[in-house]
């Protein structure tokens, strides 16, 4: 308690990132953090943290009505070119393919990265899906 008033939360919030598709078929990774309030539908789960900025103080998120809570911290093995903890990243369509050959197994692997569900149920990731799972390689495209 602070004050009496502003109580500071025990359990660390998880950080992570959600890919999402743009209209204009780039990709955007926003990096998020958990929702505090428990009854929050599951789409607000996560919160938008570049929307945040003006409730995070040091290491912690202010939620006025339930407190301070502290953020875990962004695994380090994530390349900051593309996962800011504090803006988004647009990976332009025509950069895809260098963004799944550098982070492809990342992507995978990685539990505090959150890929949208309707990039998940398009054809060509299924498809995409279906050819990595074959070869175990990534594509590799020239153009000209």
């Amino acid at each position: 308690m602070i004050g009496g008033d502003l109580f500071i939360n025990r359990e660390p919030l998880k950080t992570g990132f959600r890919i999402e598709l743009a209209d204009d078929s780039d990709l955007v990774i926003v990096p998020v953090v958990e929702n505090p309030d428990q009854d929050a539908p599951m789409e607000d789960h996560f919160l938008d943290r570049t929307k945040l900025e003006r409730q995070l103080f040091g290491a912690y998120y202010l939620f006025p009505d339930m407190g301070f809570f502290k953020i875990s911290a962004c695994p380090p093995a994530l390349p900051q070119e593309y996962f800011s903890p504090q803006k988004k990243n647009v990976i332009p369509s025509s950069q895809i393919t260098d963004f799944l050959n550098t982070c492809g197994a990342t992507l995978k692997a990685e539990p505090s990265i959150i890929v949208d569900e309707s990039l998940l149920n398009r054809e060509t990731v299924n498809l995409y899906e279906k050819w990595w799972l074959a070869t175990r390689r990534y594509p590799v495209r020239k153009y000209r």
